[in-house]
């Protein structure tokens, strides 16, 4: 870079070397950047070991085909951007992943929530030519280890040690004990176990029959039949607006907990979504007293990214049930799901995130695995 000097002012030369300077240092400062990332989310070979392990590593997106360098660099280049390069419709869309985090100040009566219309289905982005789609595969599969725990907070945990500690609260019959909420109470399934699906179909629904919120009314069945005392909240918070749908949710927890301070625990019920990157779609399902029933599996908070004194105790209770799960109903469960975000747990001692199946599913399945679990909840607490 020269300098050449003027009475009044001074100009500034820039060379193409001093371009490629500074491109190379620029690519040099992403290697590092992605190089820390990738050290911080790897995972030791004896962790996994089988041909289906990969699918305990993902939640709620595509299946990973890429390689693990050019998805990093993928990641970094969104992350900086705030859009997807690859997918340019998230400019206007901006869109919101499967677990975006609350505001950490939220107030209940700031909160917005949208009314949904009376469609049975929101409308999805339109395909060009619907009718010319190619159909997509169904496939199942069955993801059961036992008390294991896929840990992409990196933080160490013994779930035997958990499970042996005592609990710091107990059900009883003193007002709700239980509250269900669905942060996405549009998520819907597929009907009538078909084994082939179109790419427009939206897995969303706003009736309450074929959405989660069915899924959780099947678990209220069961409380009832068990005497536990419970709250379904089945207010949408993910549509018409899905952006934003964490804030709403944690507005609607904040509010239950005020009108009912006997609650102990609070689920957040989702159903999984699992598509491969070929267009298959995925359900998770194991065959339990002769029935097909979604497998589930648990979303755990932690304290990695904010503030979440309550995460330990939501581990140990989520060790406890998947425990309680495997005597019960073997296959029933997927490995835990630890996670850096919090997800609104931090307002409970016994927050959880209960996924029951995924949008492969059927309804049907999804409700007989929810069944299982709520009985697995009142067995644990003894009713």
């Amino acid at each position: 870079m020269k300098f050449i000097k003027n009475k009044r002012f001074k100009t500034i030369i820039i060379t193409r070397k001093n371009i490629i300077l500074f491109l190379c240092i620029a690519v040099l400062i992403s290697f590092c950047i992605f190089a820390t990332i990738h050290k911080k989310d790897s995972y030791s070979p004896e962790q996994y070991t089988s041909a289906e392990d990969f699918h305990n590593i993902i939640l709620s997106s595509e299946l990973h085909t890429e390689s693990d360098v050019s998805k990093g660099i993928k990641y970094i280049i969104n992350k900086l951007l705030g859009f997807d390069l690859s997918k340019p419709e998230t400019i206007l869309y901006n869109y919101s992943s499967e677990f975006d985090e609350a505001d950490e100040n939220i107030n209940p009566q700031d909160v917005i929530y949208p009314q949904p219309t009376p469609s049975p289905e929101p409308t999805p982005i339109p395909s060009p030519q619907p009718a010319q789609e190619e159909a997509k595969p169904v496939e199942e599969i069955s993801v059961a280890k036992g008390l294991s725990i896929s840990n992409s907070a990196n933080i160490a945990v013994d779930p035997q040690e958990l499970i042996n500690e005592d609990l710091g609260f107990s059900l009883d019959s003193d007002g709700p004990q239980i509250l269900i909420v669905h942060t996405h109470t549009t998520e819907s399934f597929t009907n009538d176990d078909k084994a082939k699906y179109t790419a427009t179909d939206s897995d969303r629904s706003t009736n309450e029959d074929e959405n989660i919120s069915a899924v959780g009314k099947a678990m209220c069945e069961v409380f009832d039949q068990r005497g536990i005392q419970y709250v379904h909240d089945a207010t949408v918070h993910d549509y018409p607006s899905y952006n934003g749908a964490y804030n709403r949710s944690k507005a609607t927890v904040l509010a239950n907990l005020e009108k009912y301070p006997s609650i102990k625990i609070v689920l957040d019920v989702h159903r999984d979504g699992i598509v491969r990157s070929d267009g298959t779609k995925v359900k998770v399902a194991s065959d339990i007293n002769g029935t097909k029933a979604a497998q589930c599996m648990f979303v755990v908070g932690s304290n990695v990214e904010l503030t979440h004194n309550n995460w330990r105790e939501n581990m140990k209770l989520a060790c406890k049930l998947q425990n309680k799960a495997n005597e019960l109903y073997p296959g029933l469960m997927r490995p835990i799901n630890l996670r850096s975000e919090r997800f609104n747990q931090q307002l409970s001692t016994g927050a959880l995130i209960l996924e029951v199946g995924s949008n492969g599913n059927t309804l049907e399945e999804a409700v007989t695995g929810a069944k299982y679990m709520a009985d697995v909840i009142a067995s644990l607490f003894g009713y």
